[in-house]
Order: structure tokens, then sequence, then C-alpha cells
């Protein structure tokens, strides 16, 4: 039979291998009663509580290697492979084990969370340069195949070459992605650090304020700070002075928003 958790299959009244679940009504021996496990976490897609399994111990990445190594004269395959072969994901859907979260250790099976943002200490993104690198050597790779092909008559390495050229590019996009991803989680980072120090100065800051609180320089923080800003939630104001400050009116009047809603209603 099939386990109701991940789908796969095992023995009733037994553990599956893949997610430490029991199959069965509960009548099975006290040897086969789930543990409790402290290396159980969440994860960020489908929500499945359980333990993470090796990236190629799915069939569909199988499937793929498999694919890539016979359009690429094993090239591929084995580069494919040896990126990719320490990686963590989930049994059900296949997302990378460091998108997933830490849940209570319980037994019960954590109901599917809509997809949220990692919490402010958690570790950033990888910047992709690794991918980047074989992504370039690869599309070399197929330029030089390519042009053997031409030069010697060969459609064949015409073929390879052109296969070879588009994993490059593959792997090249793949990096691209990875560094925008960790820009955009250091600059969320940044906004989560600059709206509590805005909560802690009561609405109020300026662009020497991020500066010194976050340890940036002042062009980096005021540039912070132009890009939260949106006339409506952060907005800048000049005072009389000429100093340049931002407003949170949100946290400014946060003690009064209350009261004014009571006082509509009635």
């Amino acid at each position: 039979m099939r386990c109701a958790t991940c789908g796969d299959h095992v023995f009733e009244g037994d553990r599956c291998s893949t997610c430490g679940a029991v199959v069965g009504d509960g009548s099975a021996s006290p040897r086969h009663q789930p543990e409790l496990r402290s290396d159980l976490r969440q994860c960020g897609r489908c929500g499945l509580r359980t333990a993470p399994v090796s990236y190629f111990q799915r069939r569909s990445h199988k499937a793929l290697l498999v694919g890539v190594g016979l359009f690429t004269y094993v090239i591929g395959g084995v580069i494919y492979y040896a990126v990719c072969r320490k990686n963590l994901v989930c049994p059900r859907c296949g997302l990378g084990w460091q998108h997933s979260r830490a849940t209570a250790s319980t037994g019960e099976a954590v109901v599917a969370p809509v997809a949220a943002s990692p919490p402010s200490n958690s570790r950033l993104p990888t910047s992709g340069v690794g991918r980047r690198v074989i992504g370039v050597a690869l599309a070399l790779a197929g330029t030089i195949t390519i042009t053997t092909g031409i030069v010697n008559g060969v459609g064949g390495a015409i073929v390879t070459g052109a296969f070879v050229g588009l994993g490059g590019a593959g792997f090249l996009q793949w990096g691209r992605k990875a560094l925008l991803e960790r820009r955009q989680s250091i600059v969320h980072g940044l906004n989560r650090r600059v709206l509590r120090l805005a909560t802690e100065r009561r609405g109020i800051l300026t662009v020497t304020d991020v500066a010194s609180a976050l340890d940036l320089t002042l062009s980096a923080a005021e540039k912070v700070m132009i890009s939260m800003e949106d006339g409506v939630r952060v907005r800048s104001e000049v005072s009389e002075e000429g100093v340049i400050y931002y407003e949170f009116p949100e946290l400014m009047h946060k003690a009064s928003i209350g009261r004014g809603s009571s006082a509509l209603a009635r």
C-alpha cells in the first residue's frame, strides 16, 4: 500500500522509510509506533513535515540526469550530478530543503501554510557563482564542439554542441536567478531592520540614524530609505533647518489609530 503522507510504497503497519509516518490503523506493535523526531522540518511549498531526501533519490531527478547524460555524451550528466548530489529536497514536491521551516515536535502533520518569507535570522541564499562558472564552461565547450563539427562536417558534433550550449545557458540563468534572490533577501533583511529601528524611534528616521544603527555608509542608507519611500507608508519631509527625514505614519500614529476607529464606529 501507499503512505498517506508522501505516497511512497510501504507495508501496512510499518514505518515509511521516506517520511517516517506509520501506515495502518494504529494496531501495530509498539516498535512500529511513531516517535518524535527532532530532525523533522516543514517544506516551504507543500507543507509536508518530514525529513529530507537526497536530490537524486526522486525519480524525476534520476530521469533528468539520464536524459542530460544521453544528450551531452555523459559530460552534462556528470556535471549535473556533481553540482546537485549533495542537495537535500522535499520527498513530495522536490523543493530544496534550505527553504524548509522548523516546526514544533509533534506527531501530527502540519497543515500546509501559504508560502512565507524566510525569517530575518535565516541564512542568505547562495550567490550562484558555481552555477555561473559551470554555465560559462559549458557554453565554451558547446561553442568549441559546434565549431569542430562545422569544420569537420560532423553533424553529431554540431547537435551535441548545441545541447551542451543550451545546458550552459540554463546554468547561467540558474546562477543569475540565485544572485537576484540573494540580493532580494539582503534588501528584505535591511527593510526589516529599518522598520524595527523606526518602531524604536517612534516613526521618524534620518539617513544618519539608519547608517549608524545598521552599520551602513550614508550613500547605502540613503538608497535603502529611497527604495522604501512610497509616499503613503513611508514619506520624506524637510525640516525648517533643511534636514531631510523620513516619516512612518502608521508607526507615528499607532496609539491613536485604534481610538480613532472606535470613535467612528460610535
